[in-house]
């Protein structure tokens, strides 16, 4: 429907990226060869230069590119908002020092996702400059989604009071997690040990999740304060265990106790009036797409490398975005079938990468490599 001349191009260079993590033009070729797609669409063009023409454009189609994602954000969803940094030695105008978590000084570009929470698809991405921080960025990028009566679900980067502002004169619902340095929550509340500052408690996975619910300002917002203690041990484990390495018993003390005390606490801002339990729970199936962007990263991070153009990188982000709905096709599959209980989806790629078609000489028609039963047994149920 949006790329009636050349989604043939587009599937075929997806799927390659997705099978066999291809990160250059130069390497689609052999590898479309050696692939069951070279029968489908024989006719397709995979030579180095090629496929460079098709990519760069690709990524000068933006208006195509949107409206292919538009069409998949449907109104009245719940939207989950991520951004990751995609890091390039390229000299072109989107990569640009910037904040990142692995606090890398190399160039880089951001990249804006938009997830569905329950189908768990990835359905809309903004490309931004590396020094363009996420929260400078997200009302952008919800308003070229077209997003319409959605419930934004966002990272910690993207809370600011004017995204808030804006969240509110759009209608929107939403749940944005505050820093942990956050002024919405006085610090008298963390110092205070007594468990009765809690408005209760709730289990999950057998762990027990403290909360509190408060009135912010005039503007109906609430803020959900929680407290985890099986994860606050974890982390102050881990910070005394880094401080001993670096510093040494002796020299560590606990100057940093605003930080420590702090551990296992998470606040959140929002508009809905729901039990603690349910923002809780909610902002849980978010943690849930970190595997689409251990994947994201893994693919994007060497392909990024060998963009030369912002056109170059617009369209391989687009084939990115194409893999990740096959990637999480796969994955939804697993999840409905139980088997991702057992199984990743770069598990079930793995074993099908081992099935081929023979040429036997014997027969006009190829016949499918043996397949083990075990094997078999994951595919049937699939």
């Amino acid at each position: 429907k949006f790329f009636p001349d050349i989604f043939r191009e587009i599937r075929t260079i997806s799927l390659l990226r997705l099978v066999d993590s291809v990160s250059s033009a130069k390497m689609i070729q052999p590898v479309f060869l050696d692939s069951y797609m070279s029968d489908i669409c024989s006719d397709i063009a995979v030579s180095e230069g090629s496929v460079r023409r098709f990519v760069s454009k690709l990524g000068r189609m933006q208006e195509s590119l949107d409206a292919f994602m538009k069409a998949q954000v449907m109104p009245g969803t719940t939207l989950l908002f991520d951004g990751t940094s995609i890091f390039s030695r390229s000299a072109d105008s989107l990569s640009a020092k910037g904040y990142n978590p692995e606090h890398s000084q190399n160039p880089q570009a951001r990249i804006l996702y938009i997830f569905e929470k329950e189908s768990h698809r990835p359905v809309f991405y903004r490309v931004v400059q590396g020094s363009i921080v996420d929260k400078s960025a997200f009302m952008d990028t919800v308003q070229a989604a077209g997003c319409k009566d959605c419930i934004i679900i966002a990272d910690k980067g993207f809370y600011s009071k004017k995204n808030l502002s804006a969240l509110m004169a759009a209608g929107m619902i939403y749940i944005l997690p505050l820093q942990d340095n956050t002024v919405n929550v006085e610090a008298e509340f963390y110092e205070n040990t007594n468990d009765s500052k809690w408005d209760g408690v709730f289990s999950y996975n057998k762990r027990a999740v403290w909360f509190r619910k408060q009135s912010s300002g005039n503007k109906r917002n609430f803020i959900y304060t929680f407290r985890d203690d099986s994860r606050k041990a974890e982390l102050v484990g881990n910070f005394v265990e880094k401080a001993d390495k670096d510093y040494g018993e002796e020299e560590y003390q606990p100057m940093d106790v605003l930080k420590e005390i702090r551990m296992g606490y998470f606040s959140f801002c929002s508009n809905l009036d729901v039990p603690a339990k349910e923002i809780y729970l909610s902002y849980k199936q978010r943690w849930d797409i970190e595997q689409c962007f251990d994947y994201l990263k893994n693919s994007v991070s060497t392909t990024a490398s060998y963009a030369h153009s912002d056109d170059y990188f617009r369209g391989w982000a687009f084939l990115n975005h194409i893999s990740l709905l096959y990637y999480y096709g796969l994955l939804n599959a697993l999840r409905e079938t139980k088997l991702d209980e057992r199984f990743s989806a770069q598990d079930i790629l793995k074993l099908t990468k081992n099935i081929y078609l023979v040429n036997t000489g014997s027969s006009a028609e190829n016949q499918v490599s043996a397949i083990q039963k075990k094997t078999m047994e994951i595919l049937q149920t699939l």
